[in-house]
């Protein structure tokens, strides 16, 4: 814990003081703790995977910022244990939905990271760079995208899935045209289900004692001089 001493002049005046002490909260405040929320559509038991198809494939899943909870800074995927493909090269991304309308059709790529799948029957978390998607009601999307060479699902990298699936909230597309930057240039899979994709978003937990402290101590400023002018 780092502590902070102020030392003032002997005859500082009362805005000098006031100053200081909004100083000083100010930077107690930078200290603030985070709250972390995980968006998710999985109720945590999968019945199944999807993925595959000997193509470039996108998982896709849609959320709204609720709570205030706006920067995402991870994407968690759960890749199926029973299936291979693990150790094979993945990306994660963050999509924004610029209409708003919750499909990616016109989804526009903010962040991503590449890395490589490195378990099955866990969540494999990807470390993106920290973004802010929008204010509470704004919609957008996480997903991954990896190129599979294999003919069968039950031989590649698959998405864990549950059932039953939200209506328009995750897509699965596959087609030579999909990447991170166009995940929709494929084909719709019409297979439904809740991918395991989450998304790790925080929101600052500013102190209600530190801003109370700090209108207190300008309240009491300005009581000091009203009562001046009227002595």
């Amino acid at each position: 814990m780092s502590v902070v001493i102020l030392k003032l002049a002997p005859r500082a005046n009362g805005f000098v003081v006031r100053v200081a002490l909004v100083a000083l909260l100010v930077l107690c405040t930078r200290a603030e703790a985070e709250a972390v929320l995980v968006y998710q559509l999985d109720d945590g038991t999968a019945i199944g995977a999807a993925g595959g198809l000997n193509s470039t494939v996108a998982m896709i899943n849609q959320f709204t910022v609720t709570g205030g909870n706006e920067k995402i800074t991870e994407i968690l995927v759960d890749f199926g244990g029973a299936f291979g493909g693990v150790d094979d090269t993945v990306t994660a991304a963050l999509w924004s939905d610029p209409n708003g309308d919750m499909s990616p059709l016109d989804a526009v790529l903010l962040a991503s990271v590449t890395q490589t799948s490195d378990q099955a029957g866990g969540f494999n978390t990807f470390d993106i760079p920290d973004t802010t998607v929008g204010p509470n009601g704004t919609s957008f999307f996480v997903g991954v995208v990896w190129r599979d060479s294999y003919p069968l699902v039950e031989e590649s990298l698959a998405v864990l899935r549950d059932f039953p699936a939200t209506a328009m909230r995750s897509y699965w597309y596959a087609g030579s045209g999909v990447s991170a930057s166009d995940p929709t240039g494929g084909t719709l899979q019409t297979q439904p289900g809740d991918w395991f994709i989450r998304a790790t978003a925080t929101v600052p937990e500013t102190s209600a004692f530190l801003y109370g402290a700090i209108v207190s101590v300008m309240a009491c400023g300005a009581c000091r001089r009203k009562w001046r002018r009227e002595a």
